[in-house]
Order: C-alpha cells, then sequence, then structure tokens
C-alpha cells in the first residue's frame, strides 16, 4: 500500500507546526509527506510575516485557484491518507468532496477545542439541532463525510460530533492535546532553567497584530490595550515584590516593532520554562493556560469592558473551568488578592476535558496513525 499522507493546511508551515503535527516523526518512519497549502486560496486577506520551514519547502504546493486544486487532486493516489487543520466551507467543500469520490480516507486534526467552544457546543438549542440537520443535509447532496477525527480531551471529541462533515460512521482517534505533547517532551529534556529574580508570566496573544485577526475580522482588544496593561502590571509588581515577564506568542512580532510592555523582558518560545518557574501566572485566553493547569499555578484572568464580547466570553469560560479570578481591567478599584491558591478538582477536571482524555498511555501520533493506516 502507498504510504503517503497529505496534510490540507491554510496557514503557512513554520518550523513550530512542523515539530507539533509531527512532520519528521511520519518521514522517518518511512510516509512520503506532502502538503497542500490552502493558505492563499482560502484566505485572500491572509498576512503573515513567516516563511515555509526551510527543509519543507519541496513537500509544499500552494495553489491559488480551483482548477490548479482539482488537477492536483487527479495526480494523488487513492490510497494516500489526508490529515486536514483546514475549515470546511462553500469555498472548500468541493476539495473534500472529490477527495471522498476519489476514494482517498479523509479525517481532521481537531485538538484545542477551548472552554467558550465547549460550553457553547453543550448547550442544547435550537441552533445546535438545526446545525446538526444542516450537516446530515451537507453530508447526504454532496456525498461527502469524515472517516476519521484525530481528539485529545472531551472537549475535542464533543467538537468533532458537530463538525459539518462527522458521522456515526467516523472513527475517533484519541491522542493528547498538542500542549500537552508540547509538556510531555519538555520533561525529557535537561532543565535549562536559570537563576533570576522572582517573576509571574503574563501569557501574550498578541491581540492587536495576530494574522488571524485577517480573517475573522475582529481584533479582541481595543487601542488602550497596552494602557491598561502596563498599569495592571505595574501594581502586581508593586503588591508582590516580582516582575512581570511576557512569554510571547509564537506568531508574534515584537522584534519587528517597539516594545509595547514598556520595556518588560519579553521571550518568544519560552512559555513552558517561564510558567514552570513562574510564581503565578497572568493570562486572559491563551492555550498556553494548559501549562499553568499541568504545573499546578494560580492564574488571575484579566478582562476589560472594552475587549470585543465574543473575547471577554471566553475569559469568562475559561475561568469558570478553572475556578479562576477575573480582574477587570477597565476598573480603577479593583483588588489584587493577597495570596492565591488553586482549585485541585477544577485543575484535574480541566486535564480531562482540555488535555488528556483517552491516551493515557501517550502513544504517540504516528503510531497512531500507523495503526489506523493498517485498518484499512
Amino acid at each position: 500500500m502507498n504510504k503517503e499522507i497529505i496534510f490540507l493546511l491554510e496557514s503557512i508551515l513554520s518550523k513550530r507546526d512542523y515539530e507539533r503535527y509531527k512532520f519528521n516523526d511520519f518521514i522517518q518512519s518511512g510516509y512520503d509527506v506532502r502538503v497542500l497549502d490552502l493558505t492563499s486560496f482560502n484566505n485572500e486577506d491572509y498576512k503573515e510575516e513567516v516563511d515555509i520551514y526551510e527543509i519543507a519547502k519541496e513537500i509544499v504546493y500552494s495553489p491559488s485557484s480551483k482548477k490548479e486544486i482539482l488537477d492536483y487532486i487527479k495526480r494523488v493516489d487513492k490510497n494516500s491518507l489526508i490529515i486536514s487543520l483546514s475549515r470546511v466551507n462553500n469555498k472548500t467543500l468541493f476539495i473534500y468532496r472529490n477527495l471522498f469520490k476519489k476514494g482517498n480516507k479523509v479525517g481532521f486534526i481537531n485538538l484545542g477545542t477551548t472552554p467558550d467552544v465547549y460550553k457553547s457546543l453543550k448547550k442544547r438549542s435550537p441552533r445546535s439541532v438545526l446545525r446538526k440537520i444542516k450537516n446530515i443535509i451537507i453530508q447526504k447532496f454532496f456525498g461527502v463525510q469524515s472517516h476519521f477525527y484525530i481528539v485529545g480531551s472531551k472537549a475535542d471529541i464533543l467538537k468533532a460530533e458537530n463538525h459539518i462533515l462527522f458521522s456515526k460512521q467516523s472513527s475517533i482517534i484519541n491522542y493528547n492535546s498538542l500542549d500537552y505533547d508540547l509538556y510531555l517532551r519538555n520533561e525529557k529534556q535537561i532543565d535549562k532553567s536559570t537563576t533570576r529574580t522572582k517573576y509571574v508570566v503574563f501569557l501574550d496573544e498578541d491581540n492587536l497584530n495576530h494574522p488571524d485577526n485577517n480573517i475573522t475580522g475582529i481584533v479582541p482588544v481595543d487601542k488602550d490595550y497596552y494602557l491598561e496593561l502596563n498599569k495592571f502590571f505595574l501594581n502586581v509588581e508593586n503588591k508582590y515584590s516580582v516582575k512581570v515577564v511576557v512569554a510571547a506568542h509564537p506568531r508574534s512580532r515584537y522584534d519587528k516593532i517597539s516594545n509595547p510592555f514598556q520595556g518588560r523582558e519579553i521571550l518568544k518560545f519560552k512559555s513552558i520554562e517561564l510558567i514552570k518557574h513562574s510564581e503565578f501566572v497572568l493570562a486572559h485566553a491563551s492555550t498556553a493556560l494548559s501549562m499553568a493547569v499541568i504545573y499546578k499555578k494560580p492564574i488571575i484572568f484579566l478582562s476589560s469592558r472594552s475587549y470585543h464580547s465574543t473575547y471577554i466570553r471566553a475569559i469568562k469560560f475559561s475561568a469558570e473551568a478553572l475556578a479562576g479570578i477575573i480582574i477587570d481591567l477597565s476598573l480603577n478599584n479593583y483588588i489584587l488578592p493577597d495570596s492565591l491558591e488553586i482549585n485541585n478538582i477544577a485543575y484535574d477536571d480541566f486535564i480531562e476535558y482540555y488535555l488528556n482524555y483517552k491516551n493515557p498511555n501517550n502513544i504517540p501520533l504516528v503510531k497512531l496513525i500507523q495503526d489506523y493506516y493498517t485498518s484499512f
């Protein structure tokens, strides 16, 4: 059988994603790995100052038209396994339909479902019922459905079950969340932490400049974002005799702009180490909260009346899931607690619902896919 895996992406294949989705593990296990990059086709307004990971350039094909995509699909072997990280919408549905008709096994990576999405999907409403009916109609009318979903948690499973191509025949492949997998890899390495002044870490989300803002059309914060944050950081530093260190979002480019955190230290690709050795964590709704949960760190959640309503809701649900404290930065009379503790029950539940559910032995992704591959 042809051992080819084709990943469908809708953002540029960076070094970070190459490592997160185990491309090298698949290649070393004998798979011919290819990438169909739908970035320019699916997101005309997508802008990000990042290049394709150098060693992966030769495996990436980036079409810009429907014809180019259809020509590519014609050349795909019917035994190739398709793993998608791209959305299914009116513009991309034809891709899945043609691959399904050809006989390819098509599945989706569905990892990292957040508390706000989980709460929304869990709530039964006329809208949720209509969505499932609509999904069934689309599947029957277009003759396409997903063969499998790679999930890592209870929340991921629920999200998969609400996916537009999910059917009763779809298989669930239980993996870990990406952050949990990152934690496992980090724990195998020698701890390179250095002695530093007591600090707390802020989990940056690059809210004003995140490239996804161009896709969603939503900027989650307003122009006073950094003003409110820096004022709060100063209060934290004075009350707890610590300094605030910024764990920069992996896709941020603070090297290209002046430091918006009033000269505070900004470190990129160091979130795990920073969280692990911090006194506590400051955050909005970052997925890196997972690391704070794993390392049992107290969290202060930061919100503001000036944030977009969807972002306020995301922060609220994250805080509720962890029984955490929310500080409204737009108020002048907020009170910082004298001490911080964690809710162990809430933290343990968070791991099951959002990080690791049915992969207690931490079976690698490539082994899970190999098992699935040999089953058909």
